[in-house]
């Protein structure tokens, strides 16, 4: 890739960015999770995402209340910091919000999330990669 080419591929990242404000909200699986999936296909020892925030709208079927979810590491179960704005409220919950979060994504690299209810996230060591209708990539 000449230098000339590589420059109009930058001016190209914040009609990306835009378009992705536009999404429309990720609605949860049938479980009440939602599955964050951040994948590079690429491989490419010199493209890499550094530690990012990164923000998706949410839809959850049932209310929900933010004080019970929890968005954790499914590779090491580990607690991941979230924050929660446009929330959207009814009598028994939040029907929907803006979801924020950390992470980076090395070249050729897979990071994956679950956000859900306490008792709902529960990673194990046979958690199986396969995907749900839910999943989010970048």
């Amino acid at each position: 890739m000449n230098r000339r080419t590589f420059c109009f591929s930058l001016l190209a990242i914040p009609r990306l960015a835009a378009l992705a404000e536009g999404a429309s909200p990720i609605m949860a699986d049938s479980s009440g999770r939602i599955r964050f999936v951040l994948e590079d296909p690429l491989e490419h020892p010199f493209y890499w995402w550094p530690r990012t925030l990164l923000h998706y709208p949410v839809k959850f079927a049932a209310p929900v209340t933010l004080e019970k979810l929890k968005l954790v590491d499914a590779e090491t179960g580990k607690r991941t910091l979230v924050q929660f704005s446009a929330v959207e409220r009814c009598a028994l919950g939040v029907r929907s919000a803006t979801v924020h979060f950390f992470s980076d994504l090395p070249s050729g690299g897979r990071r994956e999330y679950l956000l859900g209810q306490h008792a709902q996230v529960k990673i194990s060591k046979s958690h199986s990669p396969a995907r749900s209708g839910a999943d989010v990539k970048p």
